[in-house]
């Protein structure tokens, strides 16, 4: 019996935030582009921007091309 009486008030007490109108939506805001966000950086970061789309390529090109055999030999495994 307990159990219903708590759950009565608490949907006697949610019933005022049932009530409630919406708020109104907010108005966006204007979001920086990639590109706005390079060119207020300075001249540096563009150049930093190509060399690390680079580097990042060269990294997965290195790991498409390991070959397993080439990292961790049959003797190495036998020793360990």
């Amino acid at each position: 019996m307990k159990i219903w009486v708590v759950l009565f008030g608490a949907l006697a007490s949610a019933s005022p935030l049932f009530a409630q109108e919406p708020t109104p939506p907010l108005v966006p805001q204007h979001s920086q582009t990639i590109m706005e966000t390079l060119i207020k950086a300075g001249p540096v970061m563009i150049p930093l921007l190509l060399l690390s789309i680079f580097f990042v390529m060269l990294v997965v090109v290195y790991l498409m091309t390991i070959r397993r055999g080439a990292v961790v030999s049959s003797g190495y495994m036998a020793t360990a």
